[in-house]
């Protein structure tokens, strides 16, 4: 074949390859769409530096549910500018392989209670960290950025921390930790100590801090399957003291699960505290909600067909006596 003939050959053949490329570009734009797509109950927030697998969720999902706890969001007449929030939402521990199963609306529990801090409880935009699905390094090195502002911010700071996900006594001490999502809790450097995180906070001059965490620390999981099957262990995690200037709100008692409300789509303890906090008027106090919250998620566990799920509250020496007197929209 002459090299004439072999060049119209060629292009010949590379016109039918850009015509069945045209032809079906619509395909195989639709593959790669649903196939990388990430889609999640509820706005997608500004700022998310890591996402998760679980974001994959389809469009038709995501479009049929409305979160009622994002409608008509309790607007603060101030903003505080001494006031910071460090949330996190850890979901997806599938993603790394360590054992763990992953945490139903963990993400979502994060998400909505990041527009509360900042439309309710008038923190800052800018003085919000938001997280989902961190790391060990990334959860340690957060800690240390926000002991950090606290340490250096002027005035009395402020803190309002949230975390959401799954918790796992600590090594051979049994102290009350949070996972990260590529942590193996059967390792002694798996879970991040509880204790000493608040400590870390707490430590930092003239700061206050107000923590909630929407987990478990039995060794069981979101909705009471155990963390880790293989082991089928349950554990009744070591009771911690409390630095003076934390105030603490945990989802359940320490040698309780925390479950999840499937049809509101977050974590029992996360949707009737934020549904309460919506509801209250203006002269409501940290007390009013806590007794409402605490008593509405005790019911709903068990109608559910769950054990008993009770909200705990541990107050420091700052806080004991002037927490249920506090404002919560102040």
């Amino acid at each position: 074949m002459a090299m004439k003939e072999i060049k119209l050959f060629l292009k010949f053949i590379s016109g039918l390859i850009t015509c069945w490329l045209l032809m079906h570009s619509s395909v195989l734009a639709q593959t790669y769409h649903s196939e990388y797509l990430h889609v999640r109950i509820g706005n997608i927030p500004t700022g998310i530096t890591e996402k998760s697998n679980s974001f994959m969720e389809n469009a038709e999902s995501h479009s049929a549910y409305e979160d009622e706890l994002e409608q008509d969001i309790p607007k603060n007449k101030n903003t505080y500018s001494n006031r910071y929030a460090l949330i996190i939402g850890n979901e997806n521990y599938s993603v790394h392989g360590m054992g763990p199963s992953n945490v139903d609306f963990a993400e979502n529990d994060a998400c909505i209670f990041r527009k509360y801090a900042a439309t309710t409880l008038g923190i800052p935009e800018e003085n919000i960290i938001f997280r989902l699905n961190i790391t060990t390094g990334v959860m340690n090195a957060l800690i240390e950025r926000q002991y950090l502002i606290l340490k250096n911010a002027p005035g009395n700071p402020e803190l309002i921390f949230y975390y959401s996900g799954h918790g796992y006594p600590c090594g051979e001490t049994g102290e009350s930790g949070l996972l990260p999502v590529d942590a193996d809790p059967q390792l002694t450097s798996g879970p991040v100590s509880l204790r000493v995180i608040l400590e870390k906070f707490a430590s930092a001059d003239d700061a206050t801090v107000m923590a909630f965490t929407d987990a478990c620390f039995t060794g069981e999981g979101r909705g009471g399957a155990v963390l880790l099957a293989q082991r089928g262990i349950k554990y009744v995690p070591v009771k911690n003291s409390i630095p003076a200037n934390v105030l603490l709100f945990a989802a359940s008692q320490i040698d309780q699960p925390a479950f999840p409300l499937q049809s509101k789509k977050h974590g029992l303890f996360t949707y009737y505290l934020l549904e309460e906090i919506k509801q209250s008027p203006p002269t409501s106090t940290w007390g009013d909600v806590f007794e409402k919250v605490e008593s509405r998620v005790a019911y709903a566990s068990v109608k559910q067909g769950y054990r008993e799920q009770r909200p705990t509250v541990k107050a420091g020496d700052v806080w004991v006596n002037k927490w249920k007197q506090i404002h919560v929209k102040k």
